[in-house]
């Protein structure tokens, strides 16, 4: 089963625009529901028999990108640092992931985008970010795009725990040819 990133349409809004501010007065509360709704959710799912759940989440690959990180730091309508907000953002997969059964084994894809012809939306290495992700996210496995360069080298996995899983994507789909190996 697939889900979709709990901070997904936090990251894709401006600054306080992810949601009312009538509704929810900070990233606090906006967070502490989504991560209740997570829960419930994945509690669903296992009791029916669920044993897998891989999250897609494309959007923690633009905290490897400079060219976003640059623009971010450019806005001065971000209240926040790009460091500050990833931070937030693992301890707020956390909190989602917090109640889970102790054999519902949770991954993370991460990629930059796979359009036609290559057309993406991030690029850059896992770097800047291995260490935090890696180390300080609750899952199990990494689903890490690497069919291309702008993926980065694979130093970064280094910073992988041994309890941990990696699968690399090296074989693209981004392309129609047949990639010989």
């Amino acid at each position: 089963m697939t889900l979709a990133a709990p901070e997904w349409y936090h990251m894709r809004y401006k600054d306080g625009r992810a949601y009312p501010k009538d509704v929810y007065p900070s990233d606090k509360e906006y967070f502490a529901d989504i991560a209740k709704a997570y829960q419930t959710e994945l509690q669903i799912l296992y009791d029916n028999g669920l044993r897998n759940v891989q999250i897609d989440d494309p959007n923690l690959a633009y905290f490897c990108s400079e060219k976003m990180l640059e623009g971010w730091m450019k806005d001065p309508l971000n209240s926040k640092t790009t460091d500050q907000n990833l931070d937030e953002y693992i301890v707020f997969y956390n909190d989602c992931l917090s109640k889970r059964p102790a054999n519902l084994h949770v991954g993370v894809h991460i990629c930059r985008g796979n359009f036609v012809n290559s057309r993406h939306f991030s690029e850059g290495g896992y770097d800047r970010v291995a260490k935090k992700l890696f180390q300080d996210m609750h899952v199990n496995t990494y689903y890490l795009e690497y069919d291309t360069p702008r993926a980065g080298g694979f130093e970064p996995l280094k910073s992988l725990p041994k309890n941990k899983n990696v699968i690399l994507g090296v074989i693209t789909s981004k392309f129609p040819e047949m990639e010989d190996l």
